[in-house]
């Protein structure tokens, strides 16, 4: 199945994160506060690299909160820095902005301009999800939190992520369950790499403690098979917990003893990202050669880790 490396063509990180590329042509009326989701008519931007990175990333998100953005391509950057890219990016119809409460922050999707030039790109330009968006959005701002986190890790890489609407598309054919993420991560130790494979289920609180057995076994059934696809040989299960899934914290570590028989964590809004990732990859297993992304045996892969830090990692390129 062909790839979409989304961090192909973009330099290191703290190059794109500069705001890398030519400068933007925004029209003098930006300065006029807009309502939020109406567009002002002549918007004209030229695309800068990290624009072509952001682009590249909603395409696989389908939506993304402004914070999510802001997390990956404007780091330590003000807010109003953020929203004034955004909008320019909005008036000239390369971004589509939802504005469900006034008090919350946008939401974003491809706009147009942006279907348009991602697919020109041989990028993915996936559909906006049906709502409701909390479950979607808990996934990206999980994912997006796990590529920020690396900033503080330079020797692991985000070498693939599967959010589950790629699952479900085809992209991990045979697990027989849809996780909602399944991570790979790439890390170098004595100068030979390892890979940290695993899958990830969001907690919010709202399916019952027996769906959440159910899917648990079945993941576990799936990882006693020794996993076919994605060419993983193994995996470690994560639940993350947010504020409300953080309540039945005891009663899910308890489902866990009793039916996941290899490694697990438990994430909660308490949780350092970057101290429970460095402790995933000193517990992993001994280096392998047997992925494609690990032993430089494919082309695409090593020019994205030749070229630093991934932005999202890699998914299939298909269309919904």
């Amino acid at each position: 199945m062909p790839s979409v490396w989304i961090a192909a063509g973009v330099d290191a990180m703290p190059e794109v994160l500069c705001g890398s590329g030519e400068p933007m042509d925004v029209d003098a009326r930006s300065r006029k506060r807009q309502p939020r989701d109406r567009r002002r008519g002549g918007g004209k931007v030229r695309l800068t690299v990290r624009d072509a990175a952001l682009l590249r990333a909603l395409g696989r998100f389908r939506i993304a909160r402004s914070s999510d953005l802001g997390r990956l391509f404007f780091p330590g950057q003000h807010r109003d820095v953020l929203a004034a890219r955004l909008r320019a990016l909005f008036d000239a119809g390369f971004v589509q902005a939802h504005v469900l409460d006034r008090a919350a922050e946008n939401i974003y999707s491809l706009g147009p301009a942006g279907i348009a030039w991602t697919r020109t790109a041989g990028a993915t330009a996936r559909a906006v999800p049906r709502q409701p968006w909390p479950h979607h959005l808990g996934i990206v701002r999980l994912w997006t939190s796990i590529a920020s986190a690396l900033h503080l890790l330079p020797d692991v890489r985000l070498t693939r992520c599967v959010p589950d609407w790629e699952v479900r598309a085809g992209a991990a054919v045979g697990l027989g369950v849809v996780p909602d993420a399944l991570i790979e991560l790439a890390c170098e130790s004595d100068g030979q790499e390892r890979r940290v494979c695993l899958a990830v289920e969001l907690d919010r609180g709202t399916e019952s403690l027996e769906v959440l057995r159910r899917k648990v076994r079945l993941l576990d059934e799936a990882r006693v098979a020794r996993p076919s696809f994605l060419d993983w040989t193994s995996f470690d299960l994560v639940l993350v917990l947010d504020e409300a899934g953080r309540s039945r914290e005891g009663k899910v570590r308890d489902l866990l003893a009793k039916e996941w028989g290899g490694p697990s964590r438990i994430w909660t809004p308490a949780s350092v990202l970057a101290d429970e990732i460095r402790s995933l990859v000193e517990s992993s297993v001994p280096p392998v050669t047997d992925s494609r992304h690990c032993n430089g045996s494919h082309d695409d892969a090593s020019r994205v880790v030749a070229a630093g830090l991934g932005v999202t990692g890699v998914g299939p390129s298909e269309d919904e």
